[in-house]
């Protein structure tokens, strides 16, 4: 490990250039950061919201 690095992060490090994604998944991870970049994504807190969640959370936060 290096510097501050964690062991997951070593481990991401190590199998990321070496796992071949398909062409779908790649097309997916592509789309989804557009859409990230583009605001188009909901925060936890509205997810929370919208399924009715936010107050049982109040207490646990």
């Amino acid at each position: 490990m290096y510097g501050k690095e964690t062991c997951e992060e070593v481990i991401w490090d190590l199998i990321e250039g070496t796992v071949e994604l398909e062409g779908e998944t790649k097309k997916n991870i592509t789309q989804a950061r557009q859409d990230i970049r583009e605001g188009k994504y909901y925060t936890l807190e509205e997810v929370k919201r919208e399924l009715g969640l936010w107050f049982t959370f109040m207490f646990y936060q």
